[in-house]
């Protein structure tokens, strides 16, 4: 008997699954946490304590890694260069993650050029840079986002301020200023042709709580990926690079993109915004590939020149199935930095042509709020192996304007607001979604949570998602789009409703004290490490102290039980 592709994927799954689940439980004792500060670190030290931490990228890309292993940047610290991640194994993942408090550790694809002496005057206001680039720049960030530089072709081309160009051949960068860049500029960053995470062939890898921010590639980029977890990162003004460095004026650059090879990952919690080309993606050609059991699921995607998520493969003897794209808020499709892409097309859901044979992508419980276009792909896409098991249903549309497109079945034919229902009874998709205004918080601030009069709540299909952006808990009716409404929250990891949850030490060693206020009697306390596997569940007072030396050295969550947005992390040392 010839099995589907969807089902030889899930008894793989299982396979491997309780392959994991043995393994883990032989090797997790074999954990250890390495602690990385920019400032008070020193890369002769052992890592081994936030007292004697590493400091550099080069220190923690050239160290070798064991499954299970996490890996823990401080806080407010910030490192430049590319972070080149290492593979677990079906023993473990190794985790690249934060400790400490303040801003998420920043990891920036660009250098500084903010000095008057990093600037020549060559004349007629051109200023070339002192130094030279061994890869070409994609973007130019002046004054912490307040504008960019538009790239220019040809040396020619410099006539306005802020024009800048590119020489491949020598590496030089040279703009336009009427007077030196740094006095006109009170800082320039000049972003990189280098993903920022670099992640070809790592397979069994957590990312958590980082962020990513002037890349002139990719943010996360790389293929022959598998078992990864990016969870609430934010990744920002990405992209712009010369594609092929060959002067073709084809520029790139997405949020987060898995080429080629690549299955069972997942995108989460994530905020990517200001990107050149696209916010999500997976895609290929040339080869022959198979991508499967990718989930993308309560990220907020605004600002995307291109698209908020992309996919396509190719050629036909390459297959997909299992891909989702659920519970995600995707704004302002087509606008942002990006713009000055030429060829933009800004639409939210780009399904290009795809000759792939693919068994099932989903796209559901979505916000699609102003774009181009929110949907496009192929007017062919039910007669051909594409798209047949394609399944959208239960999303919410808004246009700005009502005679702006909702769906491009390209190129062919066009629906937007009054023509929606025809769309939906011609192609038969979308069935439970709608055209409405999602009432955000505050759109122009860019707050995506949902009011309480959201047309959005309770519309959502079941997927089986059990928490949104915030992590707060899904309902049995849940919400479309990233976030879950709750009464006066808007809760992240970290922060807690009326301070009800706290403990110390953070790090710990041997046992974990746990502060409970407000509450009358005990309750269900249960850590959990971040895979999100259950690993201890107590039952505890208003204070107690709990035993986590069985606990290998790492990075865990501990909440209340039925009061998922009272959430705090732990070090275990």
């Amino acid at each position: 008997m010839k099995l589907s592709i969807s089902k030889t994927i899930n008894l793989q799954k299982a396979f491997f699954a309780f392959v994991f689940t043995l393994l883990t439980s032989i090797t997790s004792t074999f954990a250890t946490t390495y602690y990385v500060d920019n400032n008070a670190g020193n890369d002769l030290n052992n890592g081994l304590s936030t007292g004697s931490p590493w400091q550099t990228l080069i220190k923690v890309n050239s160290f070798l890694f064991s499954p299970n292993d996490s890996i823990l940047f401080i806080r407010n610290g910030v490192w430049r260069g590319q972070l080149i991640p290492q593979s677990g194994s079906v023993l473990g993942y190794i985790t690249y993650s934060d400790y400490g408090t303040g801003a998420k550790p920043l990891f920036l694809g660009s250098v500084n050029k903010s000095a008057t002496s990093d600037w020549i005057n060559e004349g007629g206001n051109i200023w070339r840079c002192s130094g030279t680039f061994s890869t070409d720049i994609g973007n130019l960030i002046f004054n912490n986002t307040t504008s960019f530089g538009i790239k220019k072709w040809s040396q020619l081309d410099l006539v306005t301020q802020g024009d800048y160009w590119y020489d491949l051949s020598s590496g030089k960068l040279k703009i336009f200023s009427t007077i030196n860049p740094a006095f006109f500029y009170s800082d320039i960053e000049c972003a990189q042709r280098n993903h920022i995470i670099y992640q070809q062939n790592v397979s069994y890898a957590v990312f958590n709580n980082l962020s990513l921010k002037y890349g002139a590639a990719h943010g996360f980029g790389g293929g022959n990926t598998q078992y990864l977890n990016i969870r609430a990162c934010e990744i920002s003004y990405i992209g712009g690079g010369d594609l092929n460095q060959d002067g073709s004026n084809i520029r790139f650059g997405n949020g987060i993109e898995f080429w080629g090879n690549a299955h069972d990952n997942t995108v989460e919690q994530c905020k990517v915004w200001e990107i050149y080309d696209t916010g999500l993606s997976n895609q290929n050609q040339g080869s022959t590939v198979q991508q499967y059991t990718i989930y993308y699921k309560n990220n907020i995607i605004y600002n995307c020149a291109l698209a908020s998520f992309e996919y396509w493969n190719k050629p036909a003897s390459s297959t997909t199935a299992n891909i989702h794209f659920e519970n995600n808020t995707c704004v302002n499709a087509g606008y942002g930095w990006g713009t000055q892409r030429p060829d933009r097309v800004g639409v939210h859901i780009l399904l290009s042509y795809n000759e792939a044979n693919t068994d099932s992508i989903f796209i559901r419980n979505n916000i699609f709020y102003k774009a181009n276009a929110c949907l496009a792909m192929p007017s062919t896409w039910n007669t051909t192996n594409g798209y047949q098991k394609l399944k959208l249903s239960n999303n919410c549309y808004y246009q700005l304007s009502p005679t702006d497109t909702v769906a491009f079945l390209f190129f062919s034919s066009a629906y937007n607001t009054s023509s929606f229902t025809t769309y939906q009874t011609n192609t038969g998709q979308d069935i439970g979604s709608f055209i409405n205004d999602p009432l955000f918080v505050n759109y122009s601030s860019n707050d995506f949570h949902i009011i309480s009069t959201s047309p959005v709540i309770n519309q959502g299909y079941p997927t089986g998602i059990l928490n949104d952006f915030d992590t707060e808990a899904r309902v049995s009716s849940i919400d479309i789009g990233a976030d879950e409404f709750y009464p006066n929250t808007s809760v992240i990891v970290g922060q807690l409703i009326n301070k009800s949850l706290s403990i110390f030490p953070n790090p710990a060693t041997e046992t974990l004290t746990i502060n409970l206020t407000g509450k009358n009697s005990t309750v269900q306390v249960q850590i959990f490490n971040p895979m999100g596997m259950l690993l201890k569940e107590f039952e505890v007072p208003e204070s107690a102290k709990i035993n986590i030396a069985d606990l290998p050295s790492g990075l865990y969550f501990i909440h209340i039980k039925n009061h998922p947005h009272q959430m705090l992390k732990f070090i275990k040392q």
